[in-house]
Order: structure tokens, then sequence, then C-alpha cells
């Protein structure tokens, strides 16, 4: 399955989905993997970072392909997300796949 991009809406059932392994952990394992950008909304931040995703690159950069916004409105973080899809791939991020 090709995975352009990833938004992980902040609502109850998203939690639901990521708090336990299954389909919608795999889908955002798979588009991290592939280094696709990826923009979780409000509380699912926190969820992703209990997935072992992280915002930053071994280099202690920021991950533009891996947007958390926790507080922010999700306007604020479009124009961001938009260029991060206009990459297509975020090849900074790639890494070996064991630790996802």
């Amino acid at each position: 399955m090709v995975v352009p991009f990833c938004v992980v809406p902040d609502h109850e059932q998203a939690a639901e989905a990521l708090d336990r392994p299954g389909e919608a952990r795999e889908f955002i394992g798979n588009a991290y993997r592939h280094c696709r950008p990826i923009l979780p909304l409000g509380a699912r931040c926190g969820a992703l970072e209990r997935t072992a995703l992280s915002s930053k690159l071994p280099s202690g950069e920021a991950d533009t392909g891996l947007l958390m916004v926790k507080h922010a409105e999700v306007s604020d973080a479009l124009p961001d997300f938009i260029k991060a899809m206009a990459m297509h791939r975020h090849f900074t991020r790639a890494m070996d796949l064991t630790p996802v």
C-alpha cells in the first residue's frame, strides 16, 4: 500500500485506535518508515510519541516531515504540512526499520 501522507485527527476514536496495537499503528509506522509526511493533531502527539516515532532526527534537528501540533491551531500548521507534502519524502529520517 502506498501511503502518500498521514494526518492523525484529534478525536476519541483516533485515541482508541492508537492506544492498542493494530492497523492504525501499523499504517502510521509504515508512513514513518517510508519517510512520508505525518501530521498528528492535539493529544494524538502523545500517543505517537509512545509508539517510538520521534519528531527529532538522530542529529537532534527537527524532523520537518513529522509536525507535532499540540497546542496550535490546525490552520497554523497547514503551510508547513503543505511544504512537507511537496517534498514527497523526508529522507533525512531514513533509518534501519527496527526502531519503529
